[in-house]
């Protein structure tokens, strides 16, 4: 019998299994050099949710390269670039500005930054101002593609280079990771995204088992049950902006609708070699903990968690 919190088969869940594969002899592993830079598949949403077997499910595919959790690495890097601004637009700005004049170009670098503008005037200052408002918004842009296009060579040795790759960029949304998705969009313009949804109480235990956690508090609980929450409208704010796919774990691992549907949205057919890895368990999540007895307690205790679960068809 199924327990009310988690509520009632989906239709998907009921569909008949279909299958839509092709063979591994009609692709080959040879590197690819179309690689596009633009174009990652991102698998999104919370950790403990079926984003490693999402992640080898795409891997084994002739056609895709699955880089894996890159721990954040893109926003990371513009941090690095752009965590103090004053010091990247000195040296641009003033570059700039030397080109506006050819006695100025004619300077040492140095002797115009140290003698010539701190004496430029009021209309120096304006002008530097909208320089730099026009070169912003344009070196931004090109630098998200090129960490983007960067982030692709990097980490995808040139054998292993694909028509199709991806990274798992899971956890975003959370107090611990609030990242958004402007950079993500301007340095993957063409990405398609992929967003796995775990019932709330399954992703709790599966949390709490995967770090062997001993007693927990009940604070601790609807902390948890909160950034799932935070973690599932994060991802979701994509859902009109970019291709985005939203699927629960549960419908990936029933039956071949959902799995068919994952690969018709990235663009792959299904092989066998991919179709292998649904049988295989990947991080397992069993343990001591497990909350059905006080589902409906806990549920209650984060505010928007029913109309979410009601919204996902775990709960009536």
């Amino acid at each position: 019998m199924t327990h009310p919190a988690f509520g009632k088969p989906s239709a998907v869940q009921q569909q008949g299994h279909t299958r839509n594969m092709a063979t591994e002899a009609d692709h080959s592993h040879r590197a690819s050099d179309d690689v596009d830079h633009t174009a990652p598949v991102i698998i999104i949403g919370a950790g403990r949710s079926g984003t490693t077997l999402l992640s080898t499910l795409l891997g084994e595919h002739p056609d895709f390269y699955m880089i894996g959790e890159t721990n954040f690495l893109l926003p990371r890097l513009w941090q690095t670039f752009y965590k103090d601004p004053a010091f990247v637009d000195y040296q641009r700005t003033h570059s700039l500005m030397q080109q506006t004049r050819d006695d100025w170009s004619a300077m040492p670098w140095y002797k115009f930054c140290t003698a010539v503008s701190p004496l430029g005037g009021e209309q120096y200052t304006k002008d530097v101002e909208l320089l730099q408002e026009r070169t912003r918004l344009s070196e931004e842009a090109r630098t998200a593609r090129e960490l983007g296009a960067f982030i692709a060579n990097a980490l995808i040795p040139p054998s292993l280079r694909r028509r199709h790759w991806g990274i798992k960029e899971i956890w975003a949304g959370s107090d611990a990771f609030p990242y958004g998705w402007d950079l993500y969009r301007a340095a993957f313009p063409n990405a398609r995204y992929l967003h796995c949804v775990r019932h709330p109480l399954r992703y709790l235990a599966s949390n709490f088992n995967f770090k062997n956690l001993g007693g927990v508090s009940e604070d601790k609980i609807t902390h948890e049950l909160g950034q799932w929450l935070k973690m599932v409208r994060h991802a979701r704010s994509l859902a009109d902006q970019v291709p985005y796919l939203e699927f629960r774990y549960e419908d990936l691992i029933d039956g071949m609708t959902t799995v068919n549907q994952v690969f018709a949205f990235v663009g792959l057919d299904l092989t066998e070699k991919c179709l292998r890895t649904l049988s295989v368990s990947h991080v397992p999540s069993s343990g001591v903990h497990d909350f059905t007895d006080r589902s409906a307690y806990f549920i209650n205790q984060v505010p928007g968690l029913w109309e979410e679960m009601r919204r996902l068809g775990y709960c009536a």
